[in-house]
């Protein structure tokens, strides 16, 4: 039941990655990769946005487990003096 529960969580975790590289991989493409300079720019786009909103949601997740752990209270204490 571990490994089930265990691959749940990466899929759910991982979706946008995973989605990105079917799509960087189907031969499907919004452009077609046939036209000159432009084709693959819908690959680049996906991969690039994918990254951010990843990046983005591990800097979230990561600061929120330094706020529990207790690792930003100063941050937290000099944001108040600088109000």
């Amino acid at each position: 039941m571990t490994a089930k529960k265990d691959f749940t969580t990466f899929i759910k975790r991982n979706w946008r990655i995973l989605l990105a590289i079917v799509y960087l991989l189907s031969p499907i493409d919004i452009l077609p990769d046939f036209i000159a300079g432009l084709g693959i720019s819908d690959d680049i786009l996906v991969l690039l946005a994918t990254l951010f909103i990843e990046y983005r949601r591990y800097t979230k997740e990561k600061k929120e487990h330094a706020i529990q752990e207790g690792e930003l209270i100063g941050d937290e204490e000099d944001n108040k003096d600088a109000r």
